[in-house]
């Protein structure tokens, strides 16, 4: 198998970050130093029959040693994806269940099964063992390939909070051991009208919209759109395929399937289904405009109903401050014409106080496909002072100010389809993702403008005193 992290690497990593001697943890482990030597080896494991006491032991010994609010980063080398632990009972639990697989892994290895061609899985019930699972499987696939390409596939059943709320805890924090992933979502597309209906404990569309940012800061991230029902699964190409269920109760149990066999024809039946990708990287975008050279004269036909932003986007450059960005001279002057369009009387615009807050903190602003423009910090405020040119009479009911954790996207909704575009913390990563529906717009308007707690009303007053905020603030 590729997987199955060594229980002696485990240990190794944990006394480390401990800051013990193996002494000390011998000797809480009622272990002679030659005993525990041999299993940091590899000359020896514990026996089956000890594996319960040595399991509660290693667990109890580490946890109380790492344990303080926020330590999950300790844990960078062995665990990139891990979740904040809340308690040091919290922490002892998830690391009997990450000592517990690395057992395995070496009882597998002693008696020589053969777990890829086993038609026999592994099940894991509750909230707390499937997000430890889970963090613990999909480490072990990044830390094991973390020179590979490697590939996800991913379906949960978007409106179950259930599953939600678990990939919600989880964090990244590997450095560099994401970058070589592909992470392929696959959702169905009536979801857009389940969640219109408003039914009780179904997630919002901002908590949906934030995953896919949380994830696409890591790794290359598609989505894909499908109209039939797939049962809610995580496959780790080639190595795990785990399933998920939730009883009548609402506990969550998760499948691992090791046989790879059964792991390939799956991946080639769900590959033949009616999926569509919706998601497009930056150079797929410029291949598409390349090869579609009448495209934003279509768009133009289209209305631009709305815009949700959540970024500092380049809606108010000048000709003059485009033409110094390397890039296509066509791209970024259909690109104005879309800016231009976004600021008009003709379309709702919302825009997040933490984007204009983050503008004036760093100075940059964004062009899709082409690059950033920078304002030194005498200049930003006169920057944000142009919008005084798009305040026209009557123009006020159709601006809001809206206060979101939402960033690093904008959103433009069209008559007809909308289109995601998103950007990484480090401006690197751009990706447009196209919904083919004009639900989004209805589905963010109840969420964010209906909600007196997430917006306000736009106003010459509200204008004014938040530019003298900030200037007070630079000042």
């Amino acid at each position: 198998m590729v997987l199955l992290m060594k229980i002696s690497f485990l240990l190794k990593e944990l006394i480390v970050i401990a800051k013990k001697q193996k002494t000390d943890f011998a000797l809480h482990m009622n272990m002679t130093p030659s005993g525990l030597s041999k299993i940091l080896t590899e000359k020896g494991i514990p026996t089956i029959k000890d594996r319960k006491i040595f399991t509660k032991l290693a667990s109890e010994y580490f946890a109380q040693n790492i344990y303080s609010p926020g330590c999950y980063w300790k844990f960078e080398n062995i665990f990139p994806v891990i979740y904040d632990f809340e308690s040091q009972d919290d922490l002892q639990s998830f690391l009997s269940y990450a000592i517990e697989y690395a057992l395995d892994g070496a009882f597998t290895e002693e008696i020589n099964i053969n777990l890829d061609c086993s038609e026999r899985g592994q099940y894991y019930i509750g909230k707390r063992p499937v997000l430890g699972l889970l963090c613990i499987l999909l480490s072990d696939y990044v830390t094991s390939n973390s020179n590979n390409p490697l590939e996800i596939y991913f379906s949960i059943p978007l409106l179950d909070s259930s599953y939600t709320k678990i990939f919600q805890k989880m964090v990244l924090i590997g450095k560099d051991g994401f970058k070589n992933i592909i992470f392929n979502f696959f959702y169905n597309k009536n979801f857009l009208n389940e969640l219109e209906q408003k039914n009780p404990g179904t997630i919002s569309f901002d908590s949906i919209l934030s995953l896919i940012v949380k994830y696409q800061k890591h790794f290359q991230i598609n989505l894909w759109e499908t109209s039939q029902d797939i049962s809610p699964f995580l496959l780790l190409k080639g190595n795990i395929l785990m399933f998920f269920n939730a009883q009548i109760d609402g506990t969550p149990i998760l499948t691992a399937v090791y046989n790879k066999s059964y792991i390939a024809v799956f991946y080639n039946i769900l590959m033949k289904r009616d999926a569509r990708k919706i998601s497009y990287e930056k150079e797929e975008i410029i291949t598409f405009l390349e090869d579609n050279p009448d495209f934003f004269d279509k768009l133009a036909d289209k209305k631009l109903k709305s815009v949700y932003n959540f970024t500092s986007f380049g809606y108010m450059l000048t000709n003059e401050e485009l033409d110094t960005l390397n890039g296509d001279k066509t791209l970024k002057n259909n690109l104005k014409k879309l800016f231009d369009d976004a600021m008009s009387n003709n379309t709702n615009y919302s825009v997040s106080s933490t984007s204009m807050d983050k503008f004036i903190s760093m100075g940059k602003v964004i062009v899709p496909f082409i690059g950033t423009f920078y304002f030194p910090p005498n200049k930003r405020i006169p920057y944000l002072q142009r919008f005084d040119s798009y305040l026209k009479e009557g123009s006020y009911n159709k601006m809001k100010i809206i206060n979101s954790d939402l960033s690093n996207m904008v959103i433009f909704c069209f008559e007809e389809f909308s289109l995601a575009y998103v950007i990484s913390d480090t401006y690197e990563r751009e990706i447009m993702h196209f919904f083919g529906t004009n639900k989004i717009n209805d589905i963010l308007y109840d969420e964010m403008i209906k909600s007196s707690e997430l917006s306000m009303d736009f106003s010459t007053e509200l204008w004014n005193a938040y530019q003298q905020e900030l200037i007070d603030h630079i000042h």
